[in-house]
């Protein structure tokens, strides 16, 4: 399951609830997270073939059974994100 946080994102593609990003009081976060709602399992989403840098304050949606993350804010000298996922 995924640390405690805010500032993430999440969305839902069928059965399925995905959370990415956020921070808590001490770190930004740079994963993802899904939760199979009919397993009641949470797994952790490898990002190694797209590094996936840290971020909070972005945007998730979903279109066509596929989930895009958009934008953010970045804790280094308070860098703002202009990508796409």
């Amino acid at each position: 399951a995924p640390a405690p946080r805010a500032y993430h994102t999440s969305c839902v593609v069928g059965s399925k609830l995905f959370i990415f990003g956020g921070a808590d009081k001490l770190r930004k976060f740079a994963d993802g997270f899904v939760f199979d709602t009919e397993d009641n399992k949470w797994s952790a989403i490898n990002f190694s073939s797209v590094p996936f840098l840290k971020r909070y304050f972005h945007t998730c949606y979903s279109y066509n059974n596929r989930v895009y993350l958009f934008a953010g804010e970045s804790d280094e000298e308070r860098h703002y994100f202009n990508d796409i996922y």
